[in-house]
């Protein structure tokens, strides 16, 4: 049975060349692919049709995204009137295809009308009439008559002989590449960020100019004329083929416009990352309750709660709490109305996960926080092998039931991922390498590195483990003897071997790009990969804490803050959080509060041996010589060194009348290998030893890690900020090109051929 030209299903009439349907009203036009499914579908009457079969005679063996096909089922859907849950035309049959469920009948000729000209041909040559109830007004436009396909055909080659749409186009593409690269390059090269915006806006403002040159030009391979000077039989004179002309001509810079400035006020993933305000949607996941029989499988509920929090922290519109708080409640549960206030949240989401052999069984309940109610619940089941549908449909059900509060557009598309391997086996060895690499120790570390490498064997194009691999090597020289010089090329091997065989990991394996670079001093290189992976996961405390740090190694403190109370928002347990945000506080002279965060960060578990430079610096600010001789002797046991010193430095602080002893003392110890270079270039500037801090801080660069280069931004700095040489410093270190590029901090400024700070 031909369809090609027209057939029934149920109280609809089907039109393939005109891509119309219609149950007597108007009719209703479908997208041509729209169409080719729903012939697809009419051409196998009762059958299921796979997805392979549309790809072959839908888009010609083309290949597509599953999305793709499920747009064009959900929109045929819509035209038909059909619910997917209750299917009258089209039934899904999971994992295989789709199913038509009525009849399929030929148009009677009767049942047409006069021919339409034009009409779409994609799918063959004959035209189908439209429906013989359809109005005449709706046959063609209103107003005066559709132009001819003479008249047509000549303002056509109008258009071609002088030119207008080749150049047209040939300036759009030839703009927006060299747009593209402006963007990806300047930033690079120090380039400050209104350059590229002012750049974008030229070629916008060059494209409408272009054309109309070209209208009033005629452009000729040797030569260029005016159009009057054109003969009169090679003119478009019809008014109204110059009227069509302008028409089309507009609708083109339209589409143009439109996309450019897309690009100079849209969002872009090296722009400066926009921090959420505080009344968007909160929710924590808690740690899902292993309550399989087998004790060892708790790595997996483990990891489903980590997938799960990863996949919902990539809703730009919601708050997710970080895993480390979240995990605080691993072993102890009490009212879910006390643990949503201490972890900021309106709503929890808490579970249970199964595991028997191949089957898994996953429960779900979604709860108000303020007052302990039930939300949604829902129980999922399947085989091991469907567990990343199972996750999928947990955080689609999620997301539909906080749509009505969240103001983010494409929610549901950004929590849906595809799978990261299809080897269970290799993501069973990824989730356990996690499980290790969160541990963050030594041994610990080398374990999961092993077992990512072991998830890899199984399985080369698991991106997702090599970006854990990358992690693990990044973080190793941290917690073990390890060097970075090392560890750091075997890293960014990893992701790049990653990338190369999925380019959707790229962003995910940008955080860790961004901590190589920052501890590289690659300032501007760093930034970027900050800023492309706070635009991929903006739900991520570990990279606005990272970010905080860098932001204060480059002098600006004030957005260092600001991240580091984000990372505080997502993560409000975290000890290190709490103490990254004490940092940022000291060195904006906000004391009290920095030491409120000291103390949280110690009442949440902090190791007094972790980062005690602050509380040290924060000390000696209040007078408080007794508390900081203790963390003096603390840092000195720490680091296996002597400490005769510390009596005299002290001292001197306290009374400047005994500074040359305190020098004295400092020099000795430094001589003797007795004082770490970190402190001692502290130590210097706190005696108001300028010159030798500066001395130092030139040696310093050559040993970055025993170089804290926030604390040139602090109080105790300032003589060292208003030294004569410190541009020379900043030049040396490189941070003025980061200044240049992404705007100066409010301490300094450029001033000629040199740079001024206070």
């Amino acid at each position: 049975m031909s369809l090609n030209s027209g057939f029934r299903l149920g109280r609809w009439s089907v039109y393939p060349p005109h891509g119309s349907i219609t149950d007597g009203g108007d009719p209703i036009h479908l997208e041509p692919k729209v169409m080719g499914v729903l012939m697809a579908l009419a051409a196998r009457e009762g059958e299921v049709v796979t997805r392979d079969e549309f790809i072959q005679e839908v888009w010609m063996g083309r290949v597509v995204t599953d999305e793709v096909l499920s747009r064009c089922i959900s929109l045929l859907r819509s035209a038909l009137g059909d619910n997917p849950r209750k299917p009258l035309f089209v039934q899904t049959v999971p994992r295989v295809g789709y199913r038509l469920l009525v009849p399929v009948e030929n148009l009677e000729a009767k049942d047409a009308a006069p021919v339409r000209q034009g009409g779409d041909r994609a799918f063959d040559e004959t035209v189908a009439p439209l429906p013989a109830d359809t109005p005449k007004a709706q046959q063609q436009s209103t107003g005066a008559p559709a132009p001819s396909r003479r008249t047509g055909r000549r303002y056509l080659k109008g258009l071609q002989r002088r030119n207008v749409l080749r150049i047209g186009v040939i300036y759009a593409v030839i703009g927006w590449i060299a747009l593209e690269a402006i963007w990806a390059f300047l930033p690079e090269l120090g380039v400050p960020g209104w350059v590229h915006k002012l750049l974008t806006t030229l070629v916008v403002i060059g494209w409408p100019v272009v054309l109309v040159s070209a209208w009033v030009a005629e452009v000729t391979p040797g030569q260029v004329r005016m159009d009057r000077e054109v003969q009169k039989r090679q003119r478009v004179s019809r008014i109204r083929g110059r009227k069509l002309e302008f028409l089309l001509l507009g609708a083109l810079a339209v589409g143009f416009l439109y996309l450019m400035t897309q690009r100079w006020t849209g969002v872009d993933a090296t722009d400066e990352p926009v921090l959420p305000k505080s009344n968007i949607p909160a929710l924590a996941v808690l740690p899902f309750v292993n309550v399989g029989d087998n004790d060892e499988d708790e790595y997996f509920s483990d990891g489903l709660t980590e997938e799960l929090i990863s996949a919902l922290s990539r809703v730009k519109g919601l708050r997710i709490v970080s895993r480390t708080s979240t995990f605080a409640y691993k072993d102890q549960r009490g009212d879910v109305r006390d643990i949503g206030r201490d972890l900021g949240v309106q709503t929890l989401l808490e579970g249970s996960v199964r595991k028997s052999g191949d089957e898994i069984r996953i429960s779900t309940r979604l709860v108000d926080a303020d007052n302990g109610t039930q939300l949604w619940g829902d129980t999922y089941e399947g085989r091991l092998e469907d567990v990343f549908a199972l996750q999928d449909s947990i955080t689609s059900a999620i997301v539909i039931e906080l749509l009505p509060k969240l103001k983010e557009r494409g929610a549901l598309k950004q929590v849906a991922v595809a799978p990261p391997t299809e080897d269970l086996e290799a993501y069973e060895l990824y989730l356990r390498g996690i499980a290790q690499l969160r541990k963050r120790d030594e041994d610990p570390i080398v374990r999961s590195i092993r077992l990512f490498r072991q998830a890899i064997e199984r399985d080369p194009g698991f991106a997702a483990a090599h970006v854990q691999l990358a992690a693990a090597y990044a973080l190793l020289p941290y917690y073990s003897y390890e060097l970075e010089e090392d560890m750091f090329p075997k890293a960014v091997e990893a992701i790049e071997t990653g990338i190369a065989q999925n380019p959707a990991a790229e962003g995910g394996a940008q955080g860790v790009l961004a901590f190589i670079a920052f501890r590289r001093w690659h300032w501007v290189e760093a930034e970027l990969s900050f800023r492309r992976a706070l635009y991929a996961t903006p739900n991520d405390s570990n990279l606005h804490q990272w970010y905080s740090q860098f932001l204060a190694f480059v002098g600006q403190i004030e957005r260092s803050t600001r991240h580091a109370q984000r990372a505080k928002e997502l993560d409000v347990l975290s000890p290190v959080v709490n103490d990254r945000l004490a940092v940022t506080y000291l060195w904006q002279d906000e004391d009290e509060l920095a030491r409120r965060q000291f103390e949280l960060a110690s009442e949440l578990g902090l190791a007094p041996t972790a980062n005690p430079e602050g509380r040290l610096i924060l000390q000696l600010r209040s007078g408080e010589y007794d508390e900081a001789r203790e963390t003096f002797l603390l840092m000195q046991k720490l680091l296996g060194r002597d400490a005769a010193w510390i009596d005299t430095f002290l001292e001197g602080v306290r009374d400047p009348g005994t500074r040359p002893a305190a020098t004295a003392a400092m020099d000795g110890a430094a001589k003797h290998g007795e004082i770490s270079p970190r402190y001692l270039l502290g130590a210097w500037l706190i005696l108001d030893e300028t010159d030798r801090a500066m001395d130092l801080a030139f040696q310093l660069i050559r040993e970055p890690a025993n170089f804290d280069l926030e604390f040139l931004f602090s109080r105790e700095a300032a003589d060292v900020r208003t030294h004569p040489r410190f541009g020379e410093l900043v030049r040396t270190i490189g941070i003025d090109r980061h200044w240049q590029a992404f705007g100066w901090p409010e301490s300094c400024r450029e001033s000629g051929d040199d740079i001024v700070c206070k």
